[in-house]
């Protein structure tokens, strides 16, 4: 998103981050026993309203998550300027928004990407490896279920395959 946000440039570009939709905020016991992978876990009926909103070309309210703390901190009013970027692990959940947007892009990462970066990330935040490992079993099913199924509403399909400060090389 933030290559396409350069590429676009920022004045013409809003983002919407279906982190925005969660139900918890992180320190949230609901967690335990299920995943952000989990549709149940997030408000999608009011990330389709606010979308659907959106496109009447009407603005609307967001909050903002803050990666940093896992806490809803701000809120950030939305419209659509040139374009809309959604990002996130839900955002071609609902067929009919699908065939309204121009364009879908379903990113992945491979497995040992996305264990790297989740390890280091959250590290950061306190967890211990044990707790990150089991974290990202307990999302294997989950992504299989809910998000890797979305992937047939793209209209293209990215995998990164390796990445570095360097170089990402994707297919």
């Amino acid at each position: 998103t933030k290559m396409l946000n350069k590429f676009l440039g920022g004045k013409f570009v809003d983002n919407i981050e279906l982190d925005s939709f969660h139900l918890h905020e992180r320190s949230s016991s609901a967690w335990k026993n299920k995943t952000h992978l989990n549709p149940e876990m997030n408000n999608l009926q009011e990330y389709k309203n606010t979308i659907l909103k959106l496109l009447k070309g009407e603005n609307s309210l967001v909050k903002n998550y803050n990666h940093l703390t896992g806490k809803f901190d701000t809120e950030t009013q939305k419209q659509i300027k040139n374009f809309l970027l959604i990002e996130g692990l839900h955002s071609m959940y609902f067929d009919d928004l699908n065939k309204k947007y121009d364009l879908n892009i379903f990113l992945d990462l491979e497995a040992t990407i996305k264990e790297k970066s989740k390890i280091q990330r959250d590290i950061l935040r306190g967890k211990t490896e044990k707790n990150i490992k089991d974290e990202i079993e307990k999302r294997k099913n989950d992504f299989k279920e809910y998000i890797l199924p979305q992937s047939k509403y793209a209209d293209i399909f990215i995998k990164t395959l390796e990445r570095n400060e360097k170089f990402n090389v994707f297919k």
